[in-house]
């Protein structure tokens, strides 16, 4: 027996596709990046299928963790702009002695607020679960549960848009999660579409982000920029940028423009000099009017005219 490189379910030494996923298995990597399906981590406890997602950042992985015979998720710590794989494919290396300190320390902060996640794991509302996070190959790795289901994004690529009470649904529930990230000491700093999974028993997921996108509360260090642009806030775009709550609220917010309007908002960077974003006529007839305000509430560009935090986001939201 072995291991489909894709959903990881068990399948026989002769199969060339897989009869779960139907995935061919032998695929090669898709980018130098990537490390090849069959590698184990661990001392053997965690074996790696195929990279499902990447981005500069981190590569994601479908995996197994061989000890809880379960299928997991692995995230890999890889700044591409400054990192390159050693000859055996497997290990990580800085590219050059000028940028080892940014090497080291978003490597410290990825594997540091991965401990933090797994240590408040079971405090966490709506957000995916950290079972494991440890250094190996010169880099860091996040062990995660396994998430069944689509992406908000999947489904505004095959342009559903949906209509204003299940999308507050999905919303406060996504809210709530960052809410108890936020008493955990971390601000998310990374929501998106992609990042909102609704589950195939009708859960609400929120995914961790990897890199420097974490950033501890009270944690003053430069970070490198890393925005979404529509969904990022303002403040995300300037290294010293003042993050707080409110950051969070600003990319929920705009999550949910998208999802009710079909459209990627408007560019915080390019609002600043001329806002743009609006709802045509008939959504504003469409809309209650507490919709509306709770919305644009979310959405003000200037951080201390925004709702300060999820809850206030969501009590608005379902205000009366």
């Amino acid at each position: 027996m072995k291991f489909c490189i894709n959903c990881m379910a068990k399948i026989r030494d002769t199969k060339d596709v897989c009869p779960f996923c139907n995935q061919q298995q032998n695929i090669g990597v898709k980018s130098s990046f990537h490390l090849s399906p069959g590698i184990t981590l661990k001392e053997g406890r965690y074996l790696l299928g195929r990279a499902l997602v990447w981005d500069d950042f981190s590569v994601t992985y479908a995996g197994r963790d061989m000890i809880e015979d379960q299928i997991v998720t692995i995230q890999e710590y890889v700044p591409e702009a400054i990192a390159r794989r050693e000859q055996n494919g497997i290990g990580l290396a800085c590219i050059s002695q000028d940028v080892l300190r940014d090497y080291r320390r978003g490597l410290k902060s990825f594997v540091e607020t991965g401990m933090l996640l797994k240590a408040k794991t079971d405090s966490l509302t709506n957000i995916v679960r950290v079972f494991d996070c440890f250094y190996e190959n010169g880099t860091g790795y996040l062990i995660m549960e396994h998430v069944n289901g689509q992406s908000v994004k999947e489904l505004l690529s095959e342009e559903h848009i949906f209509s204003p009470e299940p999308a507050k649904q999905v919303i406060c529930a996504v809210l709530e999660g960052v809410a108890t990230l936020h008493q955990a000491g971390i601000w998310h700093q990374d929501i998106h579409p992609g990042s909102i999974l609704l589950t195939a028993d009708g859960w609400i997921k929120i995914t961790i982000p990897g890199g420097y996108r974490y950033q501890v509360i009270g944690n003053k260090v430069q970070r490198t920029s890393v925005v979404r642009d529509g969904y990022s806030a303002q403040e995300q775009y300037r290294n010293r940028g003042e993050i707080g709550a409110y950051t969070d609220v600003y990319e929920v917010g705009a999550v949910l423009f998208h999802m009710i309007t079909g459209n990627r908002p408007q560019s915080a960077a390019d609002r600043v000099y001329k806002d743009q974003l609006a709802f045509s006529d008939k959504m504003r007839k469409e809309l209650p009017p507490n919709f509306q305000n709770a919305l644009w509430n979310s959405l003000q560009i200037i951080p201390e005219e925004r709702t300060h935090t999820p809850l206030d986001f969501q009590r608005e939201l379902r205000a009366k």
